[in-house]
């Protein structure tokens, strides 16, 4: 079927493609606004994209494919454009990402740069009134990279030898493999680079736990609704150690704050088991 098949049956009120079901996903802890989504767990930007379908007043309702493929280009580059704008939103830690591209303009050059590569999410949606709509994405992952420090993070470095011996000596059962803080009874909201801290305000885990590479490539913490996903699995394993946070506030409400008693189990749990280093890390939020 060719283009215009499809503008024609959109003229007659059908809606022939759909963007993929991520972008209306009710599922994701997602920021939702009229430019796109911002979604923590699943650790993409998506910009919403809308053009329509340019026709002369002596040109019949059957617009060429060149035409249909100009408004397709119109529209991904205003989703670019939105994708610019929600990043400025992002939540650093307390701090809005438009910060930091305000007063360094050579990150703002590069998160440019890595928008102007976002990748069509989805398929492009034909609607009423001869518009298209596009849905263009990117990942924190690139994110991070423009925008984590190259110095604080903790060194590449051998498992220590109380963390091998460890392993050989504590059953496979009975190994922590996660860390899980439920703060779903806060009004936390996630960040790129939240710390844990406990009551006294005093971190810990943080930046300077993880690896560089894990905290852009992971993402420093994982955010969730629940423990269902199967997926959750490769970040936290199958026995984490699960600790509730107190509803506390520090710094904008990124940072979960946990009791002293459970900052000392966290510690002693990452003395075993070196869990911050792969960032092993989940946050239940609302």
């Amino acid at each position: 079927m060719n283009n215009y098949s499809f503008f024609k049956r959109v003229q007659d009120g059908a809606i022939l493609l759909l963007l993929s079901s991520f972008v209306f996903s009710q599922s994701s802890i997602i920021q939702r606004t009229d430019q796109g989504v911002i979604d923590y767990e699943k650790r993409v930007i998506v910009g919403k994209g809308i053009a329509k379908i340019q026709l002369s007043n002596t040109e019949s309702p059957s617009p060429s494919d060149k035409k249909i493929k100009f408004a397709q280009g119109s529209a991904k580059n205003r989703a670019r454009n939105n994708i610019n704008n929600l990043v400025k939103q992002i939540n650093y830690n307390g701090i809005p990402l438009g910060e930091f591209m305000q007063y360094d303009p050579t990150i703002e050059k590069r998160i440019s740069s890595y928008v102007s590569s976002a990748y069509q999410n989805g398929e492009v949606e034909f609607i009423k009134d001869g518009n298209v709509e596009v849905a263009m994405a990117i990942s924190m992952v690139g994110l991070s990279e423009i925008i984590f420090p190259g110095v604080g993070f903790a060194p590449d470095k051998p498992k220590s030898v109380q963390y091998l011996m460890t392993r050989s000596t504590v059953p496979k059962a009975h190994r922590i493999t996660g860390i899980v803080i439920d703060a779903r009874n806060t009004t936390l909201k996630p960040a790129l680079a939240p710390r844990i801290v406990d009551e006294n305000g005093t971190p810990i885990y943080g930046m300077n736990n993880s690896t560089r590479g894990n905290a852009i490539n992971r993402g420093l913490v994982g955010y969730a609704r629940s423990l269902d996903s199967p997926e959750l699995k490769n970040r936290i394993g199958n026995n984490p150690l699960i600790i509730t946070a107190l509803n506390k506030d520090y710094s904008g409400s990124t940072n979960p704050v946990v009791s002293l008693k459970s900052g000392l189990e966290i510690k002693t749990a990452q003395k075993s088991f070196h869990l911050f280093d792969e960032c092993k890390v989940l946050v239940l939020i609302n």
